[in-house]
């Protein structure tokens, strides 16, 4: 029953939309006056919690902006400490030697990934050759000091001519961290009528550079009086020892001392002002709710 009306209100909406939107308006009114106590009571209840936030709204507004200035200086941080790991850690880019049928590229870069941090390769095959490739099947080599540490294995089917297949993109393992070269090897590659079987494809090597590796406390922070936040804080770390420390150092310890008093002070004020508007908000909100299941 339920579905048939909403099948009708639909194709009375699609046919005429002014008849559809007079029909709403006569459902809202019909709820409202069915639970007009409803509407009467929820309203009186805004009208208390806008009565009793009055005289804490300073203390609440404060806590607002607060709040709102933290998670500003937060993501700020959070974006120029990316700009900075972008600047020491370009992505590196190796491409494969060999080019037969396929030829791949391995991308190691430092970036995000699903809210995290981290040292990230990519891994992108592309076809080679003048047709689609029908289907191909094999595994990548990844080695470090001639040693094989890891193996990305890939299968797929119809990749189109001049296109790409990424076949990897994920966080370096601990095994993969230090690797430095590759090659590929297929099992079995066919293009049209033609399936080519166990070849081996060529493919690269570099010097790795290790200084961010070797130094990630330069780069990563996300804890703030030892909670982890979502956001890299080393960059507003900086400036507020820069900026804030850095200054405090030249003030007389007596003034420093009435300084941070009068905050201390001010700020538990606030803190304890919000908490009672809180209260009064809860209290409020409370016998609402008890009000609302007698009423439906």
């Amino acid at each position: 029953m339920k579905d048939i009306f909403i099948k009708i209100i639909d194709e009375i909406r699609n046919k005429s939309p002014s008849i559809h939107r007079i029909i709403i308006s006569i459902l809202i009114c019909f709820l409202i006056v069915k639970f007009w106590n409803l509407v009467v009571l929820i309203g009186e209840t805004l009208l208390k919690s806008i009565i009793s936030l009055l005289p804490h709204m300073v203390s609440v507004l404060v806590i607002i902006i607060i709040l709102i200035t933290i998670k500003y200086f937060f993501k700020l941080s959070d974006e120029k400490s990316q700009k900075r790991i972008d600047v020491y850690s370009e992505p590196l880019i190796i491409k494969s030697e060999g080019r037969k049928y396929i030829s791949v590229n391995l991308i190691e870069r430092y970036g995000q990934l699903n809210g995290t941090y981290g040292k990230i390769l990519e891994v992108i095959i592309k076809n080679e050759v003048d047709n689609n490739i029908d289907y191909v099947k094999g595994y990548i080599s990844l080695y470090e000091k001639r040693t094989r540490i890891s193996k990305i294995y890939f299968e797929f089917d119809n990749l189109k001519k001049a296109f790409n297949e990424r076949i990897f993109y994920n966080f370096i393992t601990y095994e993969m961290e230090f690797w430095d070269s590759f090659d590929i090897y297929i099992y079995e590659v066919q293009i049209e009528d033609k399936i080519d079987k166990n070849f081996r494809i060529e493919g690269n090597y570099f010097i790795r550079t290790y200084f961010l590796e070797l130094n990630p406390n330069k780069f990563y922070d996300f804890r703030v009086f030892g909670i982890k936040t979502k956001y890299n804080l080393i960059w507003f770390k900086e400036k507020f020892r820069e900026k804030i420390l850095f200054r405090i150092r030249y003030l007389h310890i007596p003034l420093i001392m009435l300084i941070m008093f009068v905050t201390s002070f001010f700020m538990l004020f606030i803190l304890i002002d919000t908490g009672k508007a809180i209260i009064d908000l809860y209290n409020i909100w409370r016998d609402c709710f008890e009000q609302m299941v007698n009423i439906i």
